[in-house]
């Protein structure tokens, strides 16, 4: 009842000031500053003590938010020119706050014009990774110079971060890390330096949760094209993924595929645009977050390019390029080699090194001829090329494929001059060209007699001429023969000449 009483002759006072003498001038109103960091919050009120030497103390009061004026607390002692209101709710809102002087005999000055503390509040956008800083004006100056925002991360001290000029009360920080805890305050500055801060804000810079992993197993050719695999970790926060792909060289990635298929731990991929055995194609998945941004890129995973030509001495020289990149080493190429109809013909270990091979052929091909098999025209080969699973963070072995070469040599069409059935050497009983490197189709070896009759003739080039007519021997002599073959190209040529049979 007694503030009450008070508040009515204050605002009487102040109504009818000019008519009085003996009221003491009111104190300068400096600052009303919310206290950065106190829990709860408090309010630091500033002013210049009044000029009526016989001020006794000043009289504090709050203004609510209907805008009714309160008395709040007394401090005593003209010199006394500092107030904190350990009661206050300026963490969460503004608050409004108005001084009078009152002297030994109970005279009371004019109540100051109002200041109203700084409330700031962050909004934290989570895509952009950004703060937006936003505070109320400073009121109860009759200008503000400048704002100034400090900042401090969580278990560190506050530093000042930047100023924003009087008319403005917005602040966007970027410069941000994902996860961290950052807290502001705002100063106002008057022009003759005198500050007020705001409350302390935090805010907490939650972000999507990244995959754990995003590994490309391998990158190989199958059928002229590049199929790919993918190993991620499906509880990272992601909405979708893009497999990017560059030519050449491992820049300038664009995206070829969007997969939105997110539950599977093992994304499969087949590029169909490609000429592997001319490019180097790079490969790489980018896991992309609610935001639309990237959140994860995987390691590269490219082709293996296999090249390989021959010479006369029945050599074939092969050469690759190395496979990028394995989060493991690479562990060993293998060079596989498939000769004609046959299965694999054979797998050779190299060193993770090696990037060079030659092989020879020449025995292959004799003994072919003797077991009197044919001799193949085409002589392919690829290159795989494995990874060590051990150092491999997943403990993934990823395999690639090359592309596949094929090689040949000109068609070697070689025929005796003479024949025995019956010899001791089963390989002279049969008289037959010895073929190597011509297509088994568009083959033809025939026999004539000397008055040009046909006497022989198959399409198989295993197959030859044991010396008889029917069912008997055919004469001694003179006889010609006729070989028609074709090369790896497609083209067709021909070769006949004589021979002696020898058949007593």
């Amino acid at each position: 009842m007694k503030h009450r009483i008070l508040f009515i002759l204050i605002v009487l006072i102040s109504l009818t000031a000019h008519s009085q003498v003996d009221v003491p001038d009111s104190p300068e109103f400096e600052s009303a500053s919310v206290m950065p960091g106190a829990n709860p919050a408090q309010v630091e009120l500033k002013w210049t003590a009044s000029d009526s030497l016989d001020v006794d103390g000043y009289y504090i009061f709050k203004v609510n938010s209907e805008g009714i004026t309160n008395y709040l607390d007394t401090v005593y002692g003209r010199m006394t020119t500092t107030y904190i209101n350990n009661a206050s709710f300026a963490n969460g809102q503004t608050e409004t706050y108005r001084l009078a002087a009152f002297d030994t005999l109970d005279n009371i000055s004019l109540l100051t014009d109002p200041h109203i503390t700084i409330y700031a509040f962050p909004y934290y956008d989570k895509c952009e990774l950004e703060v937006n800083l936003d505070w109320n004006a400073y009121d109860g100056w009759e200008s503000v110079k400048a704002y100034n925002i400090y900042r401090r991360k969580s278990g560190e001290s506050y530093a000042y971060l930047n100023s924003v000029t009087g008319d403005e009360t917005n602040y966007i920080d970027n410069a941000l890390e994902p996860n961290q805890q950052y807290c502001y305050y705002v100063e106002a500055v008057r022009a003759d330096g005198i500050k007020a801060t705001s409350n302390e804000t935090c805010v907490f810079t939650s972000a999507h949760t990244p995959p754990a992993f995003i590994n490309a197993d391998y990158a190989s050719v199958e059928n002229n094209q590049i199929e790919m695999r993918f190993s991620v970790d499906t509880a990272g926060e992601t909405i979708k993924y893009k497999i990017q792909r560059a030519i050449d060289t491992p820049a300038d990635f664009s995206t070829i595929k969007t997969i939105t298929d997110i539950d599977s731990p093992k994304l499969f991929y087949t590029d169909p645009n490609v000429e592997p055995e001319r490019s180097k194609y790079y490969y790489r998945l980018l896991s992309i977050d609610p935001c639309e941004n990237i959140s994860a890129v995987s390691n590269n995973a490219s082709n293996i390019i296999l090249s390989g030509y021959t010479d006369d001495q029945l050599n074939h020289y092969l050469a690759w390029d190395r496979y990028e990149s394995w989060q493991g080493e690479i562990a060993s190429y293998q060079i596989v080699s498939l000769y004609g109809e046959d299965a694999e013909h054979g797998i050779i270990s190299l060193d993770n090194e090696r990037q060079s091979y030659s092989v020879n052929i020449s025995n292959y091909v004799k003994g072919k001829h003797s077991r009197m098999e044919v001799v193949p025209f085409t002589y392919c080969y690829f290159i795989l090329a494995k990874e060590d699973a051990s150092i491999n963070p997943l403990g993934v072995q990823g395999i690639s494929k090359s592309n596949e070469i094929c090689v040949s040599h000109k068609p070697r069409v070689y025929l005796p001059n003479a024949f025995f059935p019956n010899s001791y050497n089963l390989e002279n009983r049969i008289f037959k060209p010895s073929v190597s490197f011509a297509m088994t189709s568009n083959y033809e070896f025939a026999v004539y007699d000397r008055w040009g009759m046909e006497i022989f003739k198959t399409n198989d080039q295993t197959v030859g001429w044991n010396g008889s007519t029917g069912n008997k021997k055919a004469p001694p002599g003179r006889y010609v023969y006729f070989v028609q073959y074709t090369d790896f190209n497609g083209e067709t040529f021909q070769k006949s000449g004589v021979f002696l049979l020898y058949n007593e």
